[in-house]
């Protein structure tokens, strides 16, 4: 598949709305959760940084911790149901068995608006992740999910990796802190995303070739020569204040965004 999610034709094109809006953002709901500081979702929060397994009497406890975001997960390991189907979460509910040397957890009842990563790659509540942890060696785990979710995809498709372990584990939790400067940093991406749309500039946030400002992707290309946007930008450029109309917050007015 060449690293390209099987989405439906309808489902593409809403990935390409995400982008957009990732590109320009008019409000705080058109970035990724992750930047927002809200847990990262499954199997996101598996794939980002680093994590620690912990075991108490019936569960496997999973630390995930990057940087100044951390999210974890207490998975029951005696066999019982998922929750009900009414029920849905940013890390959805996740149950464990062992399979040999593997453990193999599946979650359901995740929460719309978490994504893969963060370039609008989405999925429904309808998902399901089978997540399989096998030691190889002593100092190597390798790592496999497999995404079902009929509502946005054509096939079940499977992501992959090896994860050397790395330093001791202090076993100090550090303090949460990412609300904190992500604040800041939100109300300065929107004000800026206003400022872009204030003076017509649009755009999608697609990762490009730094040389020769071609998409890494070759069938995404099409979307960066129509929408014409300035090489090496995956958001919108600045907009000086002389270019905004009166009205646009943070121009002459100096107006809160909203």
């Amino acid at each position: 598949m060449r690293g390209v999610i099987p989405y439906q034709p309808w489902a593409k094109a809403k990935q390409l709305e995400y982008l957009a809006d990732m590109y320009a953002p008019a409000k705080r709901m058109d970035v990724d959760v992750d930047i927002r500081c809200f847990p990262r979702g499954v199997p996101k929060a598996s794939t980002f940084g680093g994590f620690e397994f912990r075991y108490i009497p019936g569960f496997v406890v999973i630390l995930h911790g990057s940087g100044e975001h951390y999210t974890s997960r207490i998975i029951p390991m005696d066999g019982r149901p998922h929750l009900g189907e009414n029920v849905k979460l940013y890390m959805g509910d996740s149950v464990g068995h062992w399979e040999g040397n593997t453990l193999v957890v599946e979650t359901t009842n995740n929460r719309e608006g978490t994504w893969f990563d963060k370039h609008g790659t989405f999925h429904s509540e309808e998902m399901r992740v089978v997540e399989r942890w096998t030691m190889v060696e002593q100092n190597q785990m390798y790592y496999e999910a497999r995404i079902d979710d009929p509502t946005v995809s054509t096939r079940p498709w499977t992501i992959a990796s090896t994860f050397d372990r790395g330093r001791p584990a202090s076993n100090v939790t550090q303090e949460v802190t990412c609300h904190e400067g992500g604040e800041k940093f939100m109300e300065g991406m929107v004000r800026a995303g206003l400022r872009a749309r204030a003076v017509g500039i649009k755009g999608y946030h697609i990762h490009v070739d730094v040389t020769t400002g071609k998409a890494i992707r070759p069938e995404d290309q099409k979307y960066l020569d129509e929408s014409g946007q300035p090489f090496g930008f995956s958001y919108a450029p600045p907009v000086p204040d002389e270019a905004l109309p009166n009205t646009v917050p943070g121009s002459g007015d100096r107006s809160p965004s909203r």
